[in-house]
């Protein structure tokens, strides 16, 4: 890195953010790190989106661009309309930690070798609560940060190490801070995916180049009705569709065999999902898991048996 300071480009993409674009810009503002520009790719909002970043004069950029139907390419347009050495992400209904930035750019100084870190964050709004953090949620990360020394700045995680845990472990979400040089060895985010397109570009930079995690919560993830993560059906799909592309090109066994179960057990969460309202589409996911893994075949179908009997007997693994 070729200074101690180096300049910091925000990335925030946005699609009728109005409701929510202010607070987040509020949280970016007050970082600690001074070395900042940020960047507001909005991606053909039809609502107040535009005045309400506007409002905020040179202090930010404002991209304007057709709509996608995904983050992906407001991302890529951010990436290229920015100028910083680094590239922190956070989407427009979230909020930083003051001292997000200043953390992982202090992680990323000492640590050359890394190419990416990762923060730890807490779930508000809804029916969510910030009684704790996203990493206690994976039980391999957090026995891993259970093992750092004390004083530890955080993990470094190989490549091996990295790609290991994601297979079973989605522990970045969609706010990394990453090198530019980076993104353009493994190339920016998949434009052709409407969601999981933050794990799958994650996944293809952790195959790179170490990681860095940090434990502390260093942003908050806004839960409501509207955001991305809401809508399961397409979630789902679009998990499968990632996983069945990293499936294709593993070759070791046991990791083959994590993939398999992840798969298997998001087609019987869709499965579930469409009994009731697509009973066809119900049988032909419940078909797809029990051929990814064989091994579920009874129990999956007494479970969907009794959701046609109206007892809901599974929920959703999102």
């Amino acid at each position: 890195m070729s200074t101690t300071t180096p300049r910091v480009s925000v990335i925030i993409p946005a699609f009728n953010a109005e409701a929510f674009i202010a607070e987040t810009l509020d949280s970016v503002l007050a970082q600690t790190y001074a070395n900042v520009e940020v960047v507001v790719c909005d991606d053909g909002s039809t609502d107040g989106t535009r005045q309400r970043v506007e409002a905020y004069g040179t202090a930010v950029r404002y991209v304007h661009s057709a709509n996608s139907g995904a983050p992906s390419r407001p991302r890529n347009v951010g990436i290229r309309a920015s100028t910083g050495e680094l590239l922190a992400f956070i989407d427009a209904d979230d909020l930083m930690a003051p001292e997000r930035i200043a953390a992982q750019v202090a992680f990323l100084v000492r640590h050359p070798e890394a190419g990416l870190v990762f923060s730890d964050y807490d779930e508000f709004g809804a029916d969510k609560t910030a009684e704790r953090g996203h990493f206690e949620t994976c039980p391999l990360l957090s026995e891993l940060l259970t093992q750092c020394a004390p004083g530890a700045d955080g993990l470094i995680l190989d490549p091996a190490t990295a790609t290991e845990l994601l297979l079973t472990e989605n522990f970045g979400s969609s706010s990394p801070t990453v090198r530019r040089r980076v993104v353009e060895k493994v190339g920016g985010y998949d434009e052709s995916l409407t969601s999981s397109e933050d794990f799958e570009f994650q996944f293809r930079v952790a195959s790179s180049c170490s990681i860095g995690i940090l434990p502390e919560i260093h942003w908050h993830k806004r839960q409501h009705p509207l955001n991305m993560s809401a809508h399961a059906e397409r979630t789902l799909s679009r998990k499968i569709e990632v996983r069945r592309r990293i499936l294709a090109a593993e070759t070791i066994r046991r990791r083959r065999w994590k993939l398999k179960r992840r798969i298997a057990g998001w087609h019987a969460d869709l499965a579930h999902f469409y009994t009731g309202r697509d009973n066809r589409l119900a049988l032909r996911h419940a078909l797809h898991s029990v051929a990814t893994v064989p091994a579920l075949r009874v129990s999956l179908f007494a479970r969907l048996a009794l959701d046609v009997l109206g007892r809901d007997s599974g929920r959703l693994r999102t």
